[in-house]
């Protein structure tokens, strides 16, 4: 069977491709670009597989960069453009369920193929598109199901993320996991707790973004991992992720157009972690403190313009792009509601401190202040919330008038 590879990504590397097999090598595409292009879902990076050892590819092009020759990755530069290729191996045990503790190069295809995950990320192209399917992964794909390369058993023991993997194919494709691909799943789930945090949250995420999420929710609880996620004990509610599917639902149908700190703070919402604890879950899944500090501030904004008190200091004081992001996602849900969120910052008195007509400096010279302290800061605070509630002008002469009225601070 044979495929139009006239994708950019894929056109680009066909130079490199023909240098490769021109020097008495094999090369193909590999991975999600072939499943992604039988599926006619856009693809977003190429990955190339080689019979040339590394050092063979180092000696075909002027300039390479080792990122993994142990394993036999080489990222080639050619034509400005870079391109990770990596030899056929095989693999040896994997003692820390992650890599595995020995490679040996080999020259086949077939045997390379052997070490992937599922059947339907085994399949390869070659320069022309003629397709390469060792473990029956294209009727995988026409079945829409998930199925590990021989035994699932051996293949999560090597790598234990990949029992996360296929819960999140199941949620991004909609696909179903294999019976038996699932049994081992659930028999192994223990090994979870092996990885690390940033590897399960990167995967997690994914899983949460998918597009049949909604379909899909109930998998990662069914399976047992559920039970081995990081910081288990803050979720208040379990089954918060029946309530999550009905949520996400917008989000899964906008894909990457919506943020990860939306995300997470619906899903922490779902699931009951108690705001106190957020920080803490968060911080424990390894996510950056900005997104802790946005996931904080949707939870606080959220339950506010549901109800519709979102105030004006609200409104001065928050992230306005959460807040647009808020109101995108609600619009969703709640259609015959209007939050008229760009129309109220926009008619806002001032958008931050700087626009004040007055500074902390003013102050002093107006109360005829020799340093400053404490009480500089609150009368600062006063007068922009009075500005705010057009309680005062934003003109240096009325607010010198209100200050005096303070007379000389001591």
């Amino acid at each position: 069977m044979q495929f139009d590879l006239n994708h950019p990504l894929f056109t680009r590397a066909f130079p490199v491709m023909d240098l490769i097999e021109q020097a008495g090598y094999e090369v193909y595409f590999v991975g999600g670009c072939v499943r992604d292009t039988i599926l006619g879902r856009p693809i977003h990076d190429i990955d190339l597989a080689s019979s040339a050892r590394p050092e063979e590819i180092e000696g075909l092009f002027h300039h390479t960069i080792d990122l993994g020759k142990e394993h036999g990755t080489i990222i080639v530069i050619y034509q400005g453009q870079n391109f990770e290729i990596t030899t056929f191996r095989t693999e040896g045990n994997y003692s820390d369920f992650r890599r595995p503790d020995s490679v040996a190069f080999v020259r086949n295809l077939a045997e390379d193929t052997l070490r992937r995950d599922f059947t339907i990320n085994a399949l390869a192209f070659n320069r022309h598109g003629e397709l390469f399917d060792y473990h029956q992964g294209l009727q995988d794909l026409k079945n829409h199901k998930i199925s590990a390369v021989g035994l699932a058993s051996e293949r999560f023991n090597e790598d234990a993320l990949r029992m996360l993997r296929a819960i999140r194919f199941s949620s991004e494709l909609g696909f179903d996991i294999d019976p038996l691909t699932f049994e081992a799943i659930s028999q192994q789930k223990e090994k979870l707790a092996y990885l690390s945090r940033e590897r399960i949250r990167v995967e997690f995420t994914k899983f949460l973004r998918g597009a049949y999420f909604y379909q899909r929710a109930q998998t990662i609880v069914e399976s047992g991992l559920w039970d081995y996620l990081p910081e288990i004990k803050y979720v208040t509610q379990p089954k918060g992720m029946d309530r999550l599917q009905k949520w996400l639902k917008p989000v899964n149908q906008q894909g990457d157009q919506v943020s990860e700190s939306l995300i997470w703070a619906l899903y922490t919402k779902a699931v009951g972690i108690e705001t106190q604890h957020l920080a803490t879950y968060l911080k424990a899944w390894t996510h950056s403190k900005q997104l802790i500090y946005d996931v904080i501030e949707i939870r606080q904004l959220l339950p506010k313009m549901i109800e519709h008190e979102l105030g004006t200091m609200d409104l001065y004081l928050a992230n306005h792009d959460l807040l647009l992001e808020i109101e995108a996602y609600l619009t969703y849900h709640y259609p015959k509601q209007n939050y008229h969120i760009a129309e109220r910052i926009k008619q806002l008195a001032i958008q931050n401190r700087q626009e004040m007509a007055i500074n902390g400096h003013d102050i002093m010279t107006i109360l005829q202040l020799t340093k400053g302290g404490p009480m500089i800061g609150q009368l600062m605070a006063e007068i922009e919330r009075k500005i705010l509630h057009h309680e005062l002008e934003n003109t240096y002469p009325a607010l010198e008038a209100y200050i005096r009225t303070k007379g000389p601070m001591r």
